[in-house]
């Protein structure tokens, strides 16, 4: 059900549809909504073709690109109209695997977090669907994707190949090496420690509505029920 996307460009990677896994009570996440992926420009090294473009902007109708990264505050895709999010201090450098950086696991992170997710939820619900990317499109828009198909009640078997499918773009694999201290496995491990629920999704669900002073994201139980509404299928 995993839609794969090619988007020309010089060095463009990554690019997929977080649409077709399957959800809460067996409903599937609807395509088109959310695209995940890399950057569209780093000068020098990455480019986005115009038929790269177009793809995005007139066959996807991709309306918000939100971008954690932190080597470009420019996107070619504004000059098509696309609303660029962006912007370290606020939206960028989220993900597990940062321990010295805004990340999942400190509250600066967390604060983010709430940014990036709330900003997709809003856009989410006036219609507009949603290009969101790091650099390589792999640790900090993974595990950006992960919270969201967790919230959406994706198996945890399905998160952790969404997660993986990056490998076939980059070579490094990421969820099976539990030597790494800030790697997929230790994410999970420390949501396990750190947040309470019968199941992953569960603890999940926990990290995100939280409020921040008590280690959460700080996401209303109405922002969640509004993902969801929107995202999966009647």
């Amino acid at each position: 059900q995993c839609r794969m996307l090619d988007i020309d460009g010089e060095g463009t990677l990554n690019f997929r549809d977080l649409g077709g896994w399957k959800g809460l009570n067996g409903k599937r996440i609807k395509y088109g909504r959310l695209i995940r992926g890399a950057e569209v420009y780093r000068e020098g090294l990455i480019e986005i073709s115009a038929a790269g473009i177009d793809t995005l902007v007139t066959k996807l109708k991709i309306d918000v690109e939100l971008d954690f990264g932190d080597f470009s505050d420019y996107s070619p895709l504004e000059a098509e109209g696309v609303e660029f999010i962006h912007g370290a201090e606020t939206y960028g450098i989220i993900g597990y695997n940062y321990p010295d950086r805004a990340s999942i696991a400190n509250a600066t992170g967390r604060v983010r977090f709430y940014n990036c997710l709330n900003a997709v939820i809003t856009a989410l619900g006036t219609g507009k669907n949603i290009y969101f990317h790091c650099n390589a499109g792999a640790d900090r828009t993974g595990t950006f994707a992960f919270i969201i198909e967790a919230l959406l009640g994706v198996s945890d078997s399905d998160k952790s190949k969404d997660y993986e499918l990056t490998s076939f773009y980059t070579p490094r694999y990421r969820n099976v090496n539990a030597d790494n201290e800030y790697g997929y496995p230790s994410m999970i491990a420390w949501i396990n420690a750190n947040y309470t629920g019968d199941t992953l999704n569960e603890k999940v669900y926990d990290l995100c509505t939280r409020s921040s002073e008590n280690n959460g994201i700080g996401l209303s139980v109405e922002q969640v029920n509004a993902l969801r509404s929107i995202m999966l299928e009647d």
